[in-house]
């Protein structure tokens, strides 16, 4: 109800209104909410299954402006965890990895540690990797293209990152040197290609 034009609330009244207002600013300091939140939940408060479902329908399919995007980044930006957030952190991502959840540690706890790798692979493209750790460009898992090394040997030096290799037959796992030619970058083997297709 809309209060009458030129009323006055009384001392006593306005007394309550600041004691009101200072005691919602201690809580809300206290618990961290933002400035006009109107219900302070006390620490430890967790919405239930069925809120938790009712926010996740409501937020499914909101797609995000640039600018939007960009301002979470600018917010989040120079800010530091506490050692209790980092503890806890720590202590969901252990969770998470004992649960199968996440399949990845470092150091002497790696799965993988102390497994020897393969001395060969193959990529999903067809290309086979060769397992050569002192190699100059090998790739973050130690591997290099048997194609690559098959033409260092033939022409007898490293080959730059630039510098790609053909195979001539089309076979990618096909590395005989007969099979194989060099281009000094990736726009002259795309030319080739281009050139061959309309050949054809």
């Amino acid at each position: 109800m809309p209060l009458p034009k030129g009323y006055r609330h009384t001392e006593e009244v306005k007394r309550k209104m600041r004691e009101r207002a200072i005691k919602r600013h201690i809580e809300d300091k206290e618990f961290g909410f933002q400035k006009g939140h109107k219900f302070s939940r006390k620490a430890g408060f967790k919405h239930s299954k069925k809120t938790k479902r009712k926010m996740s329908i409501a937020r499914k399919g909101i797609i995000f402006s640039e600018e939007h995007i960009k301002n979470i980044g600018l917010a989040s930006k120079g800010r530091k965890h506490t050692e209790k957030s980092k503890r806890k952190i720590s202590k969901s991502l252990k969770k998470m990895y004992k649960n199968g959840r996440i399949h990845w540690c470092k150091g002497k706890k790696h799965p993988q540690n102390g497994i020897p790798r393969k001395p060969e692979g193959t990529s999903q493209r067809g290309y086979i990797y060769i397992f050569s750790p002192n190699h100059p460009f090998k790739n973050n898992r130690n591997y290099v293209r048997r194609s690559r090394l098959v033409m260092e040997k033939k022409i007898g030096r490293y080959l730059t990152p630039e510098e790609t290799v053909h195979h001539i037959n089309g076979i990618v796992n096909d590395d005989r040197p007969k099979n194989l030619m060099l281009f000094p970058n990736k726009g002259e083997h795309t030319k080739f290609h281009n050139k061959s297709r309309f050949e054809n």
